[in-house]
């Protein structure tokens, strides 16, 4: 079989399941064996996320770790962490971290088997000197996010990332403006959006969620994804406040962006929730919603939610941040708070076409987009 290593930021299993989860098992699928790498540990990541910390820890092991049919974790352990702290978030220290590795990550690749590979896929940027580690014969970055734009993003970063898009073989990007922003420094820059699992959101039977049963009779709006810095808070308290009729479910990790909202009654947060669950949640929602802050980091977002919440069927209002406009689906946009409301005010009152929604989710497939990434690899 032929052999990929995907160096993310993620956990396999993590809440929210992106396009790099999708790709892995499309590749396991079609003949690769995966190594899923997720970030390095050390003794600091102990005090600020045991949880996730104690995961990395069951990766950690010099035999085969099985997460999925062909793919495989694994977590590595250094001394010396590379982290946005004084003295450690230095070039130096970036470009040798991994080489403080325990066991040796070098030696653990061989263990393995994933010594010499036929991909080498780096979404996360602090990993790009694993480039050095292991034998490969194509360098593969997916650009997905405008990183500079994240609150803990530091600036040697942004070295790192500038030698990455550089120097891959292959470089994807999810968002215009973040094509735009490679090809400054590369010419041979593929544009390649985000998708759906179409099938997933197709179901015979569906399983009301415990936690629309109390507001059985009323219309039900939702968002699934991180609860974060990008949420437009100011808007989605205006809604609240606009439309006490409407419950406001928001499903994600909660990293508490919406907490000085709790006062309202129409706002329910809960919090993560299984992938497979989220048909059923969006199944029985009325509306779905992306109140996305308008900035840097949003102008260069490629949505997977949105072809997941079409996908189900769900009628959707967006603000207008600028990759929202180049994916022209049926959808609507909003410039601001007032006009977000009403827009969900008319889709509420409308007699919605689903099939028009789950026909353009279809065409954006993840089997589309890995036929489409397969030509140039």
């Amino acid at each position: 079989m032929k052999k990929i290593i995907m160096v993310e930021n993620q956990e396999f299993n993590s809440a929210v399941k992106i396009g790099a989860h999708h790709y892995a098992e499309l590749f396991a699928k079609n003949g690769y064996e995966v190594l899923w790498l997720s970030p390095a540990f050390s003794l600091l990541h102990f005090l600020s996320d045991y949880k996730i910390t104690s995961q990395r820890i069951k990766l950690n092991k010099s035999k085969r770790v099985l997460l999925k049919e062909n793919i495989y974790g694994y977590a590595p352990f250094v001394v010396v962490p590379f982290a946005n702290k004084p003295l450690l978030d230095t070039k130096f220290i970036g470009k040798k971290y991994m080489y403080t590795s325990i066991p040796n990550l070098r030696r653990t690749f061989e263990k393995l088997g994933f010594a010499e590979v036929d991909l080498l896929w780096i979404s996360n940027i602090k990993g790009y000197y694993i480039k050095d580690l292991v034998k490969h014969k194509k360098l593969v970055h997916r650009l997905s996010d405008e990183k500079s734009g994240f609150k803990n993003f530091y600036k040697t970063l942004s070295y790192f990332e500038e030698d990455l898009i550089k120097n891959s073989d292959v470089l994807f990007a999810t968002a215009n403006n973040l094509v735009r922003k490679a090809k400054k420094l590369k010419k041979d820059v593929i544009y390649l959006p985000n998708g759906v699992n179409y099938k997933d959101f197709q179901k015979v039977k569906y399983k009301y969620p415990s936690e629309y049963k109390v507001f059985k009779n009323q219309k039900k709006c939702i968002y699934i994804g991180a609860i974060a810095e990008w949420l437009d808070v100011d808007l989605i308290e205006y809604n609240l406040s606009k439309l006490p009729h409407i419950q406001f479910y928001f499903i994600g990790p909660n990293h508490g962006a919406l907490d000085k909202l709790k006062k309202y009654t129409n706002l329910h947060i809960l919090g993560k929730k299984a992938y497979e669950c989220l048909p059923d949640y969006l199944h029985f929602s009325d509306i779905a919603i992306i109140p996305f802050k308008v900035n840097k980091l949003t102008d260069a977002i490629n949505p997977v939610k949105i072809f997941e919440y079409l996908a189900a069927g769900v009628p959707t209002v967006t603000t207008s941040f600028k990759e929202i406009n180049y994916i022209d689906g049926p959808y609507e946009t909003a410039e601001d708070k007032y006009e977000f409301a009403n827009k969900i005010k008319k889709l509420l009152s409308n007699n919605n076409d689903v099939r028009t929604l789950k026909k353009f989710a279809a065409k954006h497939d993840w089997e589309v987009r890995f036929k489409q990434m397969l030509k140039y690899l």
